[in-house]
């Protein structure tokens, strides 16, 4: 179980309110909903960055808030979606993420450089071990922060718009890295795009203002869903065992409205 009834208050307003769902291993879970209802504030809670006001969140039956710093890295892995200035090779740069499995000023062996570079050549990145991390591209930096997760090695491992910025090819390399990843974890994505929903096999949460819902089957969505929590028109296509959604936008209405989002 990852939360129960949680709430969220900012300056006296509620943010969210009775949110509560749970997640299990191999689980994908994309939160979706429009900027400002609070898919970032939600993350934060779960990673015990910030307290709710209320609700509790639960690992294995286990409190967050009664977790070390040390067991919370054990339980909770994060990839931003803003990019760094980083002066470390890939290598240098991976080592950082065994600092929950070393004691206090033990040093990578090599049985932990192997395991790097194991997973380099998984994902077919061995090459950019020497590379310095300010030399790779928006895809190629997104690809390595996830290993960085895959090796702290997590139950949960929590995702900021993961394909954001990135051409075609590389948000399907990224959801395809995704997938891999999730056959003995919790996944959970923050995404502006409905599409990865179905890409990723997963499980939704759509949040509004004070309002929310849950699915734990993604074949619970339909087109009413959209248009109630995110305010455009979607139609769903099902193609084989595919399903693909086209989104219709309103330009007109969204102008009035006084979106300044290009359409």
């Amino acid at each position: 179980s990852i939360k129960k009834d949680l709430d969220k208050l900012y300056s006296n307003k509620l943010i969210f309110k009775d949110i509560s769902f749970n997640l299990y291993e191999n689980d994908i879970l994309v939160i979706l909903g429009p900027n400002g209802v609070g898919k970032t504030t939600l993350v934060k809670c779960i990673m015990n960055e910030i307290k709710g006001s209320g609700g509790e969140i639960f690992f294995d039956e286990i409190e967050i808030n009664k977790l070390s710093y040390k067991e919370k890295s054990n339980y909770i892995g994060f990839v931003n979606s803003n990019r760094q200035n980083i002066n470390k090779t890939v290598l240098e740069y991976l080592e950082l993420s065994l600092c929950n499995r070393l004691a206090f000023y033990e040093r990578p062996n090599l049985k932990h450089i192997e395991e790097i570079k194991n997973i380099l050549i998984k994902f077919n990145m061995i090459d950019y071990l020497n590379r310095n991390m300010s030399t790779l591209s928006d895809g190629e930096y997104k690809i390595i922060n996830i290993i960085a997760v895959m090796i702290q090695n997590p139950k949960v491992i929590i995702m900021d718009e993961p394909c954001s910025s990135l051409d075609p090819n590389n948000q399907k390399k990224i959801l395809k890295f995704i997938k891999e990843i999730s056959n003995d974890k919790i996944v959970i994505v923050i995404s502006h795009n409905p599409q990865h929903i179905y890409d990723l096999d997963a499980k939704a949460l759509f949040l509004s203002k004070l309002d929310f819902r849950f699915y734990d089957n993604l074949n619970d969505i339909n087109e009413n869903d959209y248009n109630k929590y995110f305010e455009y028109d979607v139609k769903i296509f099902i193609e084989g065992e595919r399903k693909y959604i086209y989104v219709k936008w309103d330009v007109k209405e969204r102008i009035n409205k006084g979106s300044k989002k290009s359409i």
